[in-house]
């Protein structure tokens, strides 16, 4: 009645084919560093867009779970943008490219 469509799903990509039969092209992670690891790991990220704050927050926070990867196995961005939104900084690149529907 109100809505909202509950999607169950055995795994990530799962819920997003479920999501896709739904209409759904584009979905914002907006949690933590074990949902973006999660999707990460399986390969289900196509764009990143990181917002920079200058302030700084003791030792900071991590973006990810788990061990940081040696250089040369750091996933590149490409089509990198980057804009200025008051004090922030937006940081956008593609890991691959966007399917589009």
């Amino acid at each position: 009645a109100a809505g909202i469509t509950v999607q169950r799903a055995e795994s990530l990509p799962d819920a997003l084919s479920g999501l896709a039969g739904l209409g759904i092209s584009s979905v914002l992670l907006e949690g933590g560093p074990t949902l973006l690891s999660a999707f990460l790991a399986q390969g289900l990220v196509d764009e990143v867009r990181v917002f920079v704050s200058p302030k700084l927050l003791g030792a900071g926070l991590s973006p990810l779970t788990g061990p940081a990867r040696p250089m040369h196995e750091a996933q590149a961005l490409r089509d990198v943008t980057v804009e200025t939104l008051g004090p922030d900084v937006l940081i956008a690149g593609l890991l691959r490219d966007i399917p589009r529907v």
